[in-house]
C-alpha cells in the first residue's frame, strides 16, 4: 500500500475543505501516520501546485473562477505522479 504523507484539497468552499481535512486526519490517526493536509482555493491553487508536490490531490471539478479540468491539466504539467481524486457537489 502506498504511504500518503501529503494531501492537497482544492475547493472553493471552506466547508468542504474542512470536511475533507477532518476525514483525512482521522484516517491518518487510525493508521498511526502523520498526514500533512494543505488547502487551496480556486484562486490560489496554482501557487500551491507549483511550490510543492503532493501524494494525493482532491479536486473540485466545479468552481466559480476556474474549471476543474483546467486545474487538472495544470497539475499534470507540473506533477504527473500525484493521485487525483476529482469530485463535485
Amino acid at each position: 500500500m502506498r504511504t500518503v504523507r501529503s494531501i492537497l484539497v482544492i475547493d472553493d468552499e471552506e466547508s468542504f475543505q474542512t470536511e475533507f481535512e477532518t476525514a483525512f486526519r482521522e484516517l491518518g490517526d487510525e493508521r498511526k501516520e502523520e498526514v500533512e493536509i494543505i488547502r487551496a482555493t480556486d484562486k490560489d491553487y496554482l501557487e500551491r501546485v507549483t511550490s510543492d508536490t503532493y501524494d494525493v490531490v482532491v479536486l473540485d471539478l466545479s468552481m466559480p473562477t476556474v474549471s476543474g479540468p483546467d486545474v487538472l491539466k495544470a497539475l499534470r504539467q507540473i506533477d504527473r505522479h500525484s493521485v487525483v481524486v476529482a469530485w463535485t457537489a
